[in-house]
């Protein structure tokens, strides 16, 4: 196919960008690219005829009266606190410096205490007499029942399959349930963070401590199996996938989060035999909420039965979504851009609560309709993917092809009508694999 079949270029003479869903300015119908969409940015003949019109009938228009700026608007834009006239630029009080701008007081010490809050309140006891470990813990005893649940007995009659991950999973939530008095107890205590790729992406003690006691306590029992673990791989491990049985460990999803007291931070297994997820878990920390998927036998959060939207019709959609860790300027415009684009179809709106393990749990649950993102790495899909098939939804790739896990991008869908039709909005943001060298 060649070049001019599909787009156009921007008319702009200094950019003359090939753009794939092109803008035509409603002035001067000339067509642009998503930068030069704008009158301005284009120099639209149209603004010219606009200006002269407002310097001839300066006595309809309102000045702005932040510092020097020249700019008029035909309706007046007060600030409501210093009652003076703005243009749209500086019509916020922060835009134009106001004087009675209220400084947001800080907020650290009310989120310890929230934090704190929720800590205690899942044992109600002091902190003499609590007992530490999972057995001794509100979360043993949901534990416990879901694995009631998954071991319900049905008719002794009939012939019985045998299952040979399901000790493996009955561990795994075990773990994860340790784990996360971990974390809770570690968000009490000062922390020594540490910065990874990118000034955005984070590490903390916590996070190699947890990801240590989880790899160390699977391969006592299971020494022949494999593991992938996020940290493992930032101090230099290659993230292989083979057939033999691999756990896929995030210690912490949500680690700016946990940085910050944001109570979403996340504990995510996934454990994948022949390259394909067997079952995962993903336990809420703060919230005290174990996510569990197992092939074939459903999903749940603490016992109850989970099951996707259904919702089909993107416009009537609520999708989640991450700004990512990375900050170059490429990246973060391609994210950006995705966003207007699905925003303006438009749809209900997007969400995201810093965690793609949790995202992609809402999902599962019905209270988000999909989740997409691109510059994850398979920790972070490993366990919650599976909990959203189980859910009844679907996996898929960005360009709406097959899923991939060590692909580094997903479409997590209540269904796949919806799938596709994000994936045909959203810009591809190039990424190296995580089993890429």
């Amino acid at each position: 196919m060649a070049e001019m079949d599909v787009g156009r270029h921007c008319q702009v003479e200094r950019c003359r960008r090939l753009d794939f869903l092109p803008f035509v300015c409603d002035g001067c119908s000339g067509v642009f690219c998503l930068e030069h969409r704008s009158r301005e940015s284009h120099s639209c003949p149209e603004v010219t005829v606009i200006n002269k019109r407002l310097k001839s009938d300066t006595g309809t228009s309102h000045p702005c009266s932040f510092r020097d700026c020249a700019e008029r608007e035909l309706v007046p834009i007060m600030c409501p606190s210093c009652e003076k006239n703005f243009c749209l630029r500086h019509r916020h009080q922060s835009d134009h410096e106001c004087e009675k701008l209220e400084i947001p007081k800080p907020r650290m010490a009310a989120t310890q205490k929230l934090v704190k809050d929720i800590i205690d309140s899942k044992t109600g006891e002091t902190t003499s007499k609590r007992r530490k470990g999972a057995k001794n813990s509100e979360t043993a005893a949901k534990v416990a029942l879901m694995k009631l649940k998954m071991h319900a007995a049905g008719d002794k009659s009939l012939p019985q399959m045998a299952d040979p991950w399901q000790e493996c999973m009955d561990y795994a939530v075990t773990l994860a349930g340790q784990a996360g008095e971990v974390v809770r107890e570690a968000l009490k205590n000062e922390m020594n963070i540490m910065v990874k790729s990118s000034p955005a992406d984070l590490v903390t003690a916590t996070d190699q401590k947890v990801e240590k006691m989880l790899i160390t306590s699977i391969k006592e029992k299971y020494p022949s199996h494999s593991f992938i673990g996020e940290e493992s791989v930032a101090a230099g491990e290659k993230s292989i996938l083979t057939d033999n049985p691999t756990w896929i460990i995030d210690p912490i999803d949500g680690t700016t989060n946990f940085v910050h007291g944001f109570p979403f931070v996340a504990v995510s297994i996934g454990f994948v035999v022949n390259k394909k997820m067997e079952f995962g878990i993903v336990y809420s920390c703060l919230e005290d909420k174990m996510y569990t998927g197992r092939k074939g036998k459903g999903a749940f959060c603490n016992g109850q039965k989970l099951q996707v939207s259904h919702q089909e019709d993107i416009t009537k959609s609520l999708l989640v979504t991450e700004l990512g860790s990375s900050r170059t300027p490429e990246t973060v415009r391609i994210i950006l851009s995705n966003i207007e684009r699905l925003l303006c179809l438009p749809i209900h709106g997007i969400r995201g609560v810093g965690t793609a393990a949790l995202n992609m749990c809402l999902v599962a649950a019905g209270a988000a309709d999909a989740y997409y993102e691109m510059g994850i790495h398979c920790w972070d899909v490993a366990g919650a993917g599976i909990i959203v098939t189980e859910a009844g939804g679907v996996l898929l790739d960005v360009t709406g092809g097959p899923f991939d896990l060590m692909s580094r991008r997903v479409i997590a869908s209540s269904n796949k009508t919806l799938a596709e039709r994000i994936a045909k909005e959203i810009q591809i943001i190039p990424l190296q694999r995580d089993d890429e060298d």
